[in-house]
């Protein structure tokens, strides 16, 4: 019993010392982590162009070539106007699974479909929680969110195909 209190009393000398967590980014943060998804589906996309087998799947695949170049496009004038430099590459982990998809032969369309998913879930998460702040990555977040939820929408609309 004593070790409960113990514990319940420094969980909440953690709240007092570090305040209540926030669930948006600092801009600078927001818009390299923005900047590297964007390349992370340009470069997954491309992927998918030359290995699905599916025409959905590389129509999906081209429209992410296209629709994350717009974006990365917006992201990086904004970035420039917030001093913040672009990412040259996707992040180490989207990365990894870049070359996870690159060895997959037998059932890319699926695995490709699925990283789609994925990370566009994440994206919508990252960019949902970055819109409810205030100031020009908010808006930008607010703005790039419709497109990100209807190539969620059009991926998971495959996948129950």
């Amino acid at each position: 019993m004593a070790i409960a209190k113990w514990l319940g009393g420094l969980f909440f000398g953690l709240l007092i010392v570090t305040g209540p967590a926030r669930a948006e980014m600092d801009d600078r943060t927001f818009m390299t982590r923005a900047m590297e998804i964007n390349l992370a589906e340009i470069a997954i996309g491309k992927l998918g162009l030359d290995k699905a087998k599916e025409e959905a799947v590389r129509a999906y695949a081209e429209k992410m070539v296209a629709e994350h170049t717009r974006a990365n496009e917006k992201a990086i004038a904004l970035a420039q106007q917030l001093d913040v430099a672009a990412p040259i590459a996707p992040s180490d982990k989207d990365q990894a699974e870049y070359a996870k998809l690159q060895r997959i032969d037998e059932g890319f369309d699926k695995a490709f479909m699925d990283v789609m998913i994925k990370g566009h879930q994440e994206a919508i998460n990252l960019f949902d929680a970055q819109a409810n702040g205030k100031g020009p990555a908010a808006e930008f977040a607010k703005a790039m969110l419709p497109k990100l939820q209807e190539h969620l929408q059009q991926a998971q609309s495959w996948q129950g195909s």
